[in-house]
């Protein structure tokens, strides 16, 4: 597993933000933050905390620190921090952080519970093709011809019909695979730009990087950041092309005094 989840988990996120924020707020020394963290029996997450606890020790902010663990934490995590130091307000950045990461995580949740029913049907739709494909022959063998046999009408009989599905199946399970491990991983941002301009679809895409952009910003603002800083950060924060363009006019436009 821990080859697959490269990114850690958000509720897991929400539970370190909440556990470091307080942390900070009485006054413990971050190195010693998350080197206790580094205590935990998850593997993955025991090594990026050491390797947190490590570049802080030699002199780095905790943000670059958690820059520095390139794709493990979600991009826009190491901004709100950035800007939490800036500011003096890190605890509450933290504070606010561990409510939405809590919040995220019980929304994949429901999303996970609400496609699981569908995942059945798909998996037992493959095992009842698998069988209309072998089971004709095995029944019937030597009585009738390939073609009677083959009910799919697919041109796949038996055994050997079995196994060109099989490797179909395979194929096509590792290419999903293989997408939702880059979208999980932030690789597929730019495919958000382009569905959000496409009928119908684009009003639900545009959902997500939507919300990452008003949290965002309402974290900055909360965390005291100015105008411009805030923007930025949720400009970047929303993952897609389409926002990160509108970045630079907008403090444009901020900077001449507009609103």
């Amino acid at each position: 597993m821990e080859l697959i989840n490269t990114r850690i988990d958000h509720r897991l996120l929400s539970t370190l933000c909440e556990r470091v924020g307080i942390a900070f707020e009485v006054g413990l020394d971050p190195y010693r933050v998350f080197e206790r963290e580094s205590e935990s029996r998850r593997f993955h997450y025991s090594k990026r905390m050491r390797s947190v606890a490590k570049h802080v020790r030699g002199g780095e902010s905790l943000s670059e620190a958690i820059r520095a663990q390139g794709n493990y934490f979600p991009d826009h995590f190491a901004d709100m921090i950035e800007g939490g130091e800036a500011t003096g307000r890190l605890d509450r950045v933290l504070d606010r952080s561990a409510d939405y990461y809590a919040q995220s995580a019980e929304y994949r949740a429901a999303f996970k519970s609400s496609i699981l029913w569908p995942l059945l049907q798909l998996v037992l739709a493959v095992v009842v093709i698998g069988g209309l494909i072998y089971l004709p022959e095995a029944i019937v063998a030597g009585e009738e011809n390939d073609a009677s046999r083959d009910l799919l009408g697919l041109g796949l009989v038996g055994w050997a019909g079995l196994k060109t599905y099989m490797i179909y199946v395979a194929v096509t399970s590792a290419i999903v695979f293989a997408f939702v491990w880059l979208v999980r991983n932030g690789y597929l941002g730019f495919l958000a730009d382009i569905a959000a301009r496409i009928p119908v679809v684009g009003g639900m895409v545009r959902v997500f990087p939507e919300a990452r952009f008003v949290q965002t910003f309402s974290l900055g603002v909360d965390a005291g950041l100015n105008a411009t800083s805030a923007a930025t950060l949720a400009f970047q924060s929303a993952g897609t092309p389409m926002y990160e363009r509108q970045a630079l006019p907008v403090n444009k436009r901020l900077l001449a005094g507009g609103e």
